[in-house]
């Protein structure tokens, strides 16, 4: 086997050997071979861009819109955030009592390692003040609920515990 000459070693050398080696009328259809492999290629690029450009001017609307709402929610969570519940200092088991007496509620309140644990037998729109001042004064939240009706008042026992900083 003949060893391969150096000029003929690069692609670009090989290709220009190869053309050379051609008849003119050869070389004529080659060009115009590769012209409309090119001109195909550019088609279908320009058919592509025209596309996508087309479907994103249909879905901008809707994307306008997602922002909007996103950048809406984005405020009202910033607003939430900064109304955050104050915290009373101070034992919250005591303040937590506090607040029941102060709603009139005979509640048996005590620390448990999740937090305080309420159980009784109350009315339920007091009970439910009671809870949101838990929540507003303490920054306390239920953790476990569990209610039954009896009568005209509701048989609670719940867990309530600190909101995660």
């Amino acid at each position: 086997m003949r060893p391969i000459p150096p000029a003929l070693a690069s692609p670009l050398a090989r290709l220009a050997a190869t053309w050379s080696r051609l008849a003119p009328r050869e070389r004529k259809l080659v060009t115009l071979a590769a012209l409309l492999v090119a001109g195909a290629a550019l088609y279908g690029l320009i058919d592509w861009s025209l596309a996508e450009r087309e479907r994103l001017r249909r879905a901008l609307p809707q994307t306008r819109a997602d922002y909007q709402r996103m950048q809406r929610d984005a405020a009202e969570l910033a607003a939430l955030r900064a109304s955050a519940p104050r915290r009373v200092g101070g034992d919250p088991l005591a303040a937590a009592r506090a607040a029941a007496a102060a709603e009139g509620l005979a509640l048996e309140l005590s620390a448990v390692p999740e937090g305080i644990q309420a159980r009784g037998t109350v009315a339920a729109a007091p009970l439910l003040a009671w809870v949101a001042n838990l929540h507003e004064t303490l920054g306390l939240r239920a953790v476990r609920v569990e209610l039954r009706r009896v009568g005209d008042a509701l048989e609670i026992d719940a867990v309530f515990a600190g909101q995660p900083s």
